[in-house]
Order: structure tokens, then C-alpha cells, then sequence
């Protein structure tokens, strides 16, 4: 009996041993190492220090060569003019041609007139500033140059 547990013990550690070797060779196989952990990759030689590391083939990132991106080509817009009626700006010159006005008369009869805007005053005085014909002085009042 004891012969047998002897040999018994002896096929188990031999058995052992081989599983062992099995599954080393498996994992080798398979990429990972012993304790299951991914292998990490090798990283690639830079340059050696002191020297300049060698320039990668083909254009430059945003040269010639390559797909330039396209820029958005700005849009010149037009206002539409409803009824033949003439611009804001040909209004207020052809108010003011008779005499300097107030901007609140101004707005007032550019309303009557049709002209519309949520804020009219503000949209007369940037139009008048932008005017090289027009003045308005500090009283906000238009008058022509």
C-alpha cells in the first residue's frame, strides 16, 4: 500500500510539473504573462541624445500637399427693398436736407413711414455714424455735413 501512495505522489508532482510547463507555453502563446496581466508593448528607439530625429516622409500637416481645409467664403447679402421704398439711410438724409433733426422725430416719422425695428432710435444713430454725409451731435440731434 505504501509502495502505491509513493508512486501515486510521484506521478502527481511529475503531472504537476508538465501542467505547469503547459501553461506557461500557453500564455507565451497567447501574449500575456504569467500572472495574466497584458504584455506591455516595446517602445520604438527615439533618437539617440545629441542628434536630431529624422523628419517623417510627405507635407507637413496643413501645407501644400495635403487636403487644405476649405474656408467659408464670406456672403454678401443684400437687403431685400419691399415696394421700391428707399433705405433708412435715403430717408433720414431727405428728412434732414430741410434742417437738423431730433432723433425721436426721426424714429417717429420712419414708423409712419413704415420702416420697422425694435429699436429705432439706436439703429438711426449707428447708421448716421456710419454715414460719411451725416453728423449727430451730443443733444442727438442729425443734421447734414
Amino acid at each position: 500500500m505504501k509502495n502505491r501512495v509513493e508512486t501515486l505522489s510521484t506521478q502527481k508532482v511529475k503531472l504537476v510539473k508538465a501542467l505547469a510547463s503547459i501553461d506557461s507555453e500557453l500564455l507565451s502563446l497567447i501574449g500575456t504573462s504569467a500572472n495574466g496581466a497584458p504584455r506591455k508593448a516595446r517602445k520604438k528607439p527615439g533618437p539617440k541624445p545629441g542628434k536630431k530625429a529624422k523628419k517623417k516622409p510627405g507635407p507637413k500637416p496643413g501645407k501644400k500637399g495635403k487636403k487644405a481645409t476649405v474656408k467659408k467664403k464670406a456672403v454678401k447679402r443684400t437687403a431685400k427693398k419691399k415696394d421700391g421704398k428707399p433705405g433708412l439711410t435715403d430717408f433720414v438724409r431727405s428728412k434732414v436736407k430741410g434742417g437738423p433733426k431730433a432723433v425721436g422725430k426721426l424714429v417717429k416719422s420712419a414708423e409712419k413711414a413704415g420702416y420697422k425695428s425694435g429699436n429705432m432710435a439706436q439703429v438711426i444713430r449707428l447708421m448716421v455714424g456710419k454715414a460719411t454725409d451725416l453728423t449727430r451731435s451730443a443733444e442727438d440731434i442729425i443734421a447734414a455735413k
